[in-house]
């Protein structure tokens, strides 16, 4: 997955933000946009580290200090 990184409060961000009836001016977090859904907080956080593979680097990294 190709992941596109915009502000919550530029042209651009505020489009997608008002498409999925969030409101800019109060976006504290990030949001990930997939599938036509939006995703905050730790959801948000948690498919962008499922698509990095971080888990799966992490446990390398734990067998690394092994």
């Amino acid at each position: 997955m190709r992941f596109t990184f915009t502000p919550a409060r530029s042209p651009p961000g505020r489009k997608l933000l008002d498409r999925h009836n969030i409101n800019a001016e109060q976006v504290t977090t990030v949001v990930l946009i997939k599938g036509g859904k939006a995703f905050t907080k730790s959801t948000a956080a948690l498919a962008i580290a499922e698509e990095l593979d971080f888990i799966r680097n992490l446990l390398h990294l734990f067998i690394i200090m092994l």
